[in-house]
Formats: C-alpha cells, sequence, structure tokens
C-alpha cells in the first residue's frame, strides 16, 4: 500500500527490510534531539531488530503492525509505525519520527499521521491508536494534539504500564485517538 501524496507533497510507502538501517538510524537520531527524553537511551541495533521485527518490513502481517516510510516531494522525510500485538482488537501504538530535526515543527509528522489513519481504519480495522511521548517533549505533544490524540490522564506509570504495557520514558504521557 503506497498512500499517493497529498496537495503538500506528503505521502507514505512502506518499508522494506531494505530500510530497516536508515529506520534504526532516523531513530538514534530522534533521540540526540534536545526535544526527546533526556534519561532515555536510543536502542541498540539488536534491540531495535528485536522490537521491529521483520513483519514490520513486510506485508506478512499487517494486522500485528507496520512501518511506512514518510516521504516529501519524493524525499525520505522520517517513518511511522503502528504495532497492534500488545492491546485487544482495534487498538495499536503509533510511533512516528523524523530523519533530522531541521524536518520537525514544520507539519509534516502531522500531515503523515492524516495519511496512516485511512489505512489504519479501513484495511486494518483499527478503531483506536495510542501514542506515549514523553510529556516534556511539548512539541510532539502539541503535534499529536493537533492530530486528534487526548491525553488519558496523568496516572502512577505503575498503572499505565497495567493498562497500556511498558512505556519508554519515565515521563510518558499515554495520548489516544479515535479513528
Amino acid at each position: 500500500m503506497t498512500v499517493s501524496p497529498n496537495a503538500e507533497g506528503a505521502g507514505l510507502r512502506p518499508a522494506v527490510l531494505a530500510d530497516r538501517g536508515q529506520v534504526h538510524a532516523w531513530l538514534v537520531k530522534a533521540y540526540e534531539s534536545p526535544f526527546f527524553c533526556v534519561e532515555q537511551r536510543p536502542p541498540s541495533r539488536e534491540e531495535f531488530l528485536a522490537d521491529y521485527e521483520e513483519l514490520f518490513f513486510t506485508d506478512r502481517s499487517p494486522r500485528q503492525g507496520r512501518v511506512f516510510i514518510i516521504t516529501r516531494d519524493g524525499a525520505d522525510t522520517g517513518a511511522v509505525s503502528y504495532d497492534a500485538r500488545h492491546h485487544g482488537p482495534g487498538r495499536a501504538d503509533v510511533d512516528i519520527w523524523l530523519a533530522e530535526e531541521a524536518l520537525c515543527g514544520r507539519g509534516r509528522g502531522g500531515a503523515a499521521l492524516g495519511l496512516l489513519w485511512p489505512y489504519l481504519r479501513g484495511r486494518i480495522g483499527l478503531r483506536r491508536a495510542l501514542m506515549s511521548p514523553c510529556a516534556r517533549n511539548l512539541r510532539a505533544v502539541r503535534c499529536y494534539e493537533k492530530a486528534g490524540f487526548k491525553p488519558l490522564g496523568y496516572l502512577p506509570r505503575r498503572e499505565l504500564e497495567r493498562r497500556y504495557g511498558p512505556l519508554d520514558c519515565p515521563h510518558a504521557l499515554v495520548m489516544e485517538r479515535p479513528l
């Protein structure tokens, strides 16, 4: 499934196995951004490969998860993924990161999420998307709010993890969006 570019030139293309190294490099670079949680270290290549297994880079099991490359005017500018392996039916975690910090704050993340929603609703049958950014990353939180996410409340970390599974950040803010 390739999403045709919208009027602003933003598009999505399914990531393939050959993209894994680049997607990991972008994620590591995102962790170096001053907006990311400083207590978290980026995942090692081995940790990334264990979390983003082959199924995310093939169409082998789209109901479980997938990575898409975000494009802008034909250039690869980041990645967006969904992971439906850990929640009940109709729900998935969504993650997004751009190739470099200079691309942030320009509506690119929100545009990519807007392109992803019809696919998740129509082809995969999801009804809810979850994100858990660091609450200190105000730029990301604002982006997700513009994309329709609402905070689920400020619960103790233990309760958040009981309800939503392991969180990447000690300051995670769980947000949800109906699709």
